[in-house]
């Protein structure tokens, strides 16, 4: 059996990124985020530009970097996993 969420493009939003993001726009400030090591971080926003190929989340200080659908670029120990409301 294959887990299909390996299969699934990392530069889509899922449910939980996409509610990440309306919180972000919505707030229009940093909204802080557990990540799976239990850290929480305040996460941003970074939409395509002419700079920018692909869209991500980062943190303010570019420690963390994570994919549209909240996994980590470095470490799956940094992926997204809640929202603090």
């Amino acid at each position: 059996m294959l887990n299909e969420k390996l299969l699934r493009d990392k530069n889509e939003f899922s449910f939980f990124t996409y509610t990440l993001l309306n919180r972000i726009i919505n707030r229009q400030k940093p909204v802080q985020v557990k990540m799976r090591n239990g850290h929480y971080i305040d996460v941003v926003f970074q939409d395509v530009s002419d700079d920018c190929l692909e869209p991500y989340f980062y943190a303010e200080d570019w420690e963390y970097v994570w994919n549209v659908d909240g996994s980590s670029c470095k470490n799956w120990e940094f992926d997204l996993i809640e929202i603090e409301d």
